[in-house]
């Protein structure tokens, strides 16, 4: 992991603790004096609206005081316990704040929002709990080896929220019979199987592995889940999909149920909902808005799933749309001609600390190789490794580049949608760059391991990930690559990496191998 997105998350952390990760909610303008008057599902809909797309924070009577949220809690405190960093106050003092938030006793627990909420299907106060926020509670609990606190959130899951359909059963957003929302149902059913692991509970596996049949059943031939059954509920969007998959990830962990429907679904997320260089449009068809919780929550995802070059993408994405740099965190969203920088908390910010906390975590001590697309600010780390007298000596060119001429040839590859250049990492550190020149079914392919990282097959790993990456972007034919005659290392290297000599060469002193996609 690079130092500027360690750098991130130590600002945001420092921003966060020092308002202890409390502040607004964009969806909380029901507890502001108008939305107390608001009376009917459109007017207490045109408050939370208006509250929520202000682009400061609005004045009386729709300013609204700052609450405690317990899945802001549960998100920081997930993120404090993956990569400690001056949290141990907050880790010390989140169990007891959770427990005095649940709106459960009698040793159950269960969650909700510090706000009424009017939905396009249902009137809810804030003394009901809810999925969302009970399972990312749990979820938080469980990282922090509160197994017993997050243990007794489970009967209201299987009491409260199983409702038995004719179309199968499934858990449902809040209690009463709610309509299917399928990220809530699976969300339950991947909190399930998380506890079921820890405790195994035969009612709790068998109600989880139904209700995650009602909503495999629902996917759509292109992969995707509508929001929900009802029939304002049917669009598709970026975050909601990837808490759907988490949710049944966790179940074919457990329970080993579904696998091919989360591959196809997953298949639909990262085509459909992504763009080349990490950006989490928000719809399938539309990139706008551009939110922070659309970004985290595929971080999570791509994580848990051992996907973290895509990971460092989207983080590295994330920051380049709506990090304020003069702030030390996230905006709340950006569309085509506008940013809003409102200082959200439990969607915006806390969401954020958690990915990039776990991001880091997984990279590090990492001596796996990942590749992340290159920037304009690894100028001068190209210009070293391209520079190098060994590098220099076998490649096409041999001249050293002086720094205006590598800044305006990186600037053309950057900006030319034919050219790849990733950076490979390793353990956090870069160890070399790869680049392919794309045209008439083939990729030319350029590589160079940084003098401290060669030997012990860097290379040939290098080589391999950059080609196995292009697949994975769609790219078909075959890759290229033009290699001295007299450089037995790199022959041996891309040999290794399952290219094989072509006929006679184009280029003179070089041997052409090729890899077919």
């Amino acid at each position: 992991m690079s130092d500027d997105l360690r750098a991130v998350l130590e600002r945001l952390e420092r921003w966060g603790r020092a308002r202890d990760w409390l502040g607004p909610d964009p969806y909380e303008g029901l507890n502001s004096a108008a939305g107390r008057l608001a009376r009917g599902r459109r007017p207490r809909q045109a408050v939370i609206q208006a509250y929520k797309r202000a682009p400061f924070e609005p004045p009386p009577p729709l300013r609204v005081a700052p609450r405690p949220n317990a899945k802001t809690i549960a998100l920081v405190l997930s993120g404090y316990v993956t990569a400690p960093s001056g949290g141990a106050e907050f880790v010390a003092r989140a169990p007891a704040r959770l427990r005095d938030l649940s709106l459960r006793s009698d040793g159950r627990a269960a969650w909700g929002y510090h706000f009424d909420f009017q939905s396009r299907w249902r009137f809810y106060s804030a003394t009901t709990p809810n999925a969302i926020a009970t399972c990312f509670v749990i979820e938080g609990l469980l990282d922090a080896g509160d197994v017993d606190q997050a243990l007794a959130a489970r009967p209201f899951l299987l009491d409260e929220l199983l409702v038995d359909a004719a179309d199968g059963s499934y858990f449902g957003y809040v209690p009463g019979d709610p309509p299917l929302v399928h990220n809530a149902n699976a969300l339950v059913v991947g909190a399930l199987a998380r506890l079921h692991e820890l405790d195994p509970d035969d009612r709790a596996a068998e109600a989880a592995i139904a209700a995650a049949q009602t909503t495999l059943a629902a996917q759509r031939d292109d992969g995707s889940w509508p929001y929900g059954t009802a029939g304002n509920l049917g669009w598709v969007d970026n975050f909601h999909t990837a808490y759907t998959l988490e949710g049944l990830w966790r179940v074919v962990q457990a329970f080993g149920e579904a696998d091919d429907a989360v591959r196809a679904g997953y298949r639909f997320w990262r085509e459909r909902l992504f763009e080349r260089d990490g950006t989490a449009r928000y719809y399938p068809d539309s990139r706008w808005p551009l939110e922070p919780h659309s970004y985290a929550s595929a971080i999570d995802l791509l994580v848990l799933l051992g996907d973290r070059a895509m990971a460092e993408r989207v983080a590295r994405a994330a920051v380049r749309d709506l990090w304020l740099e003069d702030e030390g965190r996230f905006a709340f969203q950006r569309r085509a001609r506008r940013l809003n920088k409102r200082a959200f908390v439990r969607w915006t910010n806390a969401p954020m600390f958690r990915a990039l906390a776990r991001l880091i975590s997984a990279q590090a001590g990492s001596t796996e190789l990942f590749l992340r697309p290159a920037m304009r600010e690894d100028a001068a780390l190209l210009r070293d490794w391209r520079n190098d007298p060994e590098v220099r000596a076998v490649s096409g060119t041999t001249h050293e580049v002086a720094l205006e001429e590598h800044s305006a040839w990186l600037d053309r590859v950057l900006a030319d949608p034919a050219r790849t250049l990733w950076i490979a990492e390793m353990g956090g550190e870069p160890i070399g760059q790869v680049r392919f020149d794309s045209g008439d079914g083939e990729h030319e392919i350029s590589v160079s391991v940084g003098a401290g990282r060669r030997g012990g097959g860097a290379g040939r790993r290098l080589i391999d990930a950059g080609v196995r990456a292009l697949a994975a972007e769609g790219a078909t034919g075959r890759v290229v690559a033009y290699v001295r005659d007299d450089n037995y290392r790199s022959r041996r290297a891309f040999g290794g990496a399952g290219f094989e000599p072509d006929s006679a060469s184009d280029r003179d002193g070089f041997v052409r191998m090729v890899r077919s996609l």
